[in-house]
């Protein structure tokens, strides 16, 4: 795991519980993605750009462009085998509730397309 945080300022825009929360649904995918795989790396990053708070987390996949941006998104929608599909939903759910966006985005990193998830409080 390699991860880079650079922020001054506390969110004050979300629970904390929410935002632990949230950040656990993410890692979890990505572990489980990248266990699966055979990739061995995970990034997380948490910086400030302009007056945002950004929260991302990426893992190596073979091809983003098979994955649904929209499906993924959706209750009970999952990848994998016997998975309930709720944490990506649930994530959607609460920027409605606590007016953050967030985007689904292919990343070169290393030499290897990642999926990366980044949420913008």
């Amino acid at each position: 795991i390699h991860y880079n945080i650079q922020i001054s300022k506390e969110i004050t825009t979300i629970p904390e519980c929410i935002m632990i929360e949230i950040a656990g649904i993410l890692l979890d995918n990505a572990i489980e993605e990248i266990e699966e795989s055979g990739e061995r790396e995970l990034l997380v990053w948490m910086i400030e750009i302009e007056d945002k708070v950004c929260f991302a987390v990426a893992n190596p996949v073979e091809s983003f462009s098979v994955i649904d941006k929209i499906m993924i998104l959706q209750r009970g929608y999952s990848s994998k085998k016997s998975h309930h599909g709720y944490g990506l939903c649930k994530i959607q759910e609460y920027s409605q509730d606590y007016h953050f966006t967030y985007k689904i985005m292919s990343m070169m990193l290393n030499g290897k397309e990642h999926f990366c998830f980044v949420i913008a409080l």
